[in-house]
């Protein structure tokens, strides 16, 4: 088996610097994983590996470290029942316009992201989260955006997003909506603002004939994990993704971040131009 990293055109644009994906299943040769690194450090300067189980901490690579910075949960539920009643707080958010209450809860929501804890990606953490809740709000991210409102308080926030795949065992097509981003404001958790939210996905999905609903979250999210439990749904997968840094890649002022392939063993290094 050949491993193939493929590029991330939207990470690789707001980061700034080339971004790439390898997909791992269980029992991958670490042999190949060496090799497949170094054939692609010169392209990406970083490279997520998805690895589809909970995996060591680090995995070997040919340099740098290969840090595991995100321990995902895949939760699904069925909708059967009929949905509850939709508590009167929550409200479909259809402005346009993204408010400062919204874009501190999506802050808040990425709290256990992996994107906060790599070092090198955490000054960006903030920035990601706030162009991924406006182009919810401005540009049609998400296809439905609820809040929890306490009179002009925002106090909870979801986005959802309908979206079908083929399941390549059945060859039919899978309908399921996606929870996207799911936050409350700190001081009202624990008031059944996120049980309320994640009703209303019931109801969205129950009023569109959509049949599953599905919520991706980390292990460390511990309330999320408990309270997707606590609504029925059931956990489907797991999942590590660990975030490799080439070594060899530098930011030039002018011509911003580039390759520079290691001096081989042996040899003396000399300044080159500047």
């Amino acid at each position: 088996m050949t491993y193939v990293v493929e590029r991330i055109d939207w990470d690789s644009s707001f980061l700034g610097y080339p971004v790439g994906m390898l997909e791992l299943c269980s029992g991958f040769e670490t042999g190949k994983l060496k090799e497949t690194l170094s054939q692609y450090r010169s392209q990406f300067r970083l490279i997520f590996v998805a690895l589809e189980e909970q995996g060591p901490e680090t995995l070997p690579t040919p340099d740098a470290p290969c840090v595991c910075y995100d321990r995902k949960v895949v939760f699904k539920k069925t909708i059967t029942a009929p949905p509850r009643p939709v508590d009167p707080h929550v409200q479909a958010y259809t402005s346009p316009i993204c408010t400062k209450q919204m874009e501190q809860l999506a802050i808040k929501s990425g709290r256990y992201s992996r994107f906060k804890k790599d070092p090198e990606l955490s000054p960006q953490y903030e920035r990601l989260f706030l162009t991924w809740i406006n182009n919810s709000v401005c540009n049609g991210l998400s296809d439905s955006i609820w809040t929890w409102r306490d009179k002009s308080k925002i106090l909870g926030l979801m986005t959802l997003r309908y979206a079908k795949r083929v399941n390549l065992r059945s060859g039919q097509w899978e309908r399921e909506a996606r929870v996207g981003m799911l936050g409350v404001h700190d001081e009202y958790r624990r008031q059944g603002i996120g049980t309320a939210l994640l009703n209303v996905c019931d109801f969205w999905c129950d009023s569109l004939n959509i049949p599953v609903a599905s919520l991706i979250t980390q292990v460390d999210n511990e309330a999320t994990c408990g309270l997707c439990l606590k609504q029925g749904y059931k956990q489907v997968a797991e999942e590590s993704v660990y975030h490799y840094w080439s070594p060899f890649w530098s930011y030039h002022p002018h011509r911003g971040w580039e390759y520079r392939p290691p001096v081989p063993a042996g040899a003396n290094e000399t300044a080159g131009p500047a």
